[in-house]
């Protein structure tokens, strides 16, 4: 390695994700175990996600939604037990008092469990075992994890 004084951060994927954090963001991220990915102006939601699929998802979901007017706060979680371990007091500093929508590559329950008594306003989107066919894609759809119809379910509750 040539360089000192840098953190580099391998993951191993299927999928072909081509963002870079800055080296501020990469330090904010291992110690807080989310990262503030965008804090538009006036947001009208909190997004979360965790999961690399479900990121991607979450970046086109951010940008449907502010084609048609809505601001999407982004919150990167890489460490679900922040969702645990974090009080409700610092939860409501973070969403303030948005409705949150969280998209999850697992169970939804599991994202629930954590967040119990929380989050109050917040919609997960993750597996419910409604896939029988086989690739990422079709278990996405299949358990109602489309962009364009979560696009239109949040729509449909910020208007």
């Amino acid at each position: 390695m040539s360089e000192k004084n840098s953190i580099n951060i391998i993951t191993a994927t299927k999928s072909v994700n081509l963002d870079i954090l800055t080296l501020d963001q990469a330090e904010k991220l291992v110690k807080n175990r989310y990262l503030l990915l965008n804090n538009p102006r006036n947001p009208d939601i909190n997004l979360f996600v965790s999961g690399d699929s479900m990121y991607s998802k979450a970046k086109q979901l951010a940008k449907k939604l502010q084609e048609n007017g809505v601001n999407a706060r982004l919150i990167y979680v890489y460490d679900l037990s922040v969702l645990k371990d974090m009080s409700k007091e610092n939860f409501c500093k973070l969403t303030g008092k948005l409705t949150s929508y969280y998209l999850f590559h697992g169970y939804a329950s599991v994202i629930r469990q954590l967040l119990f008594g929380k989050l109050e306003n917040v919609n997960v989107y993750g597996y419910s075992d409604a896939c029988s066919r086989g690739g990422l894609e079709n278990k996405f759809v299949d358990n109602g994890i489309d962009v364009d119809k979560i696009c239109a379910d949040i729509l449909e509750n910020v208007q």
